[in-house]
């Protein structure tokens, strides 16, 4: 069975999806990360099943997200003083995203990266649920990027 996504519009940001077919190409996905890093955002960026509105991460008002190569982009967008985890940014990059929509209504399912995009996909939960500006954290790490990075957020 075919599951078509849909194209959102978010703050002048155009993302668009295609039909996800069963055998399409999964792009490529987050590693595993090490169990201190997965503490680091479990105890610092809220969980990307729920909603939030606020976070301690130098995030602006509209969907975005860092692409980060070395410790110092990392101290530019993490919380003050808090002692960071350490990642190999020889070998990986580290994503750290927001996703600003209109409803508290939506559910993180994946993200991976296709050509020089992050895909990131939501599911509506359907129902009932208050018209209000409500954002989403992810986050992954992946072997190490060289391009620049665009997101593509979905909803299915």
């Amino acid at each position: 069975m075919k599951t078509l996504l849909y194209c959102v519009l978010f703050l002048g940001l155009f993302a668009s999806c295609a039909e996800i077919k069963p055998n399409d190409d999964a792009g490529i996905l987050p590693v595993t990360a090490p169990e201190d890093v997965e503490s680091f955002f479990e105890s610092y960026l809220p969980p990307s099943d729920y909603s939030y509105s606020n976070t301690s991460f130098n995030f602006g008002e509209e969907t975005e997200c860092f692409v980060i190569n070395d410790v110092d982009d990392f101290k530019a967008v993490a919380p003050e003083s808090v002692t960071l985890p350490e990642i190999d940014f020889d070998k990986y990059t580290l994503i750290i995203g927001q996703v600003v929509m209109g409803s508290p209504g939506y559910r993180f399912v994946s993200q991976s990266i296709h050509t020089d995009t992050i895909k990131v996909v939501y599911k509506n939960l359907g129902g009932a649920s208050p018209a209000t500006m409500t954002s989403y954290y992810f986050w992954g790490l992946y072997d190490k990027l060289k391009n620049a990075v665009n997101i593509d957020v979905c909803i299915m």
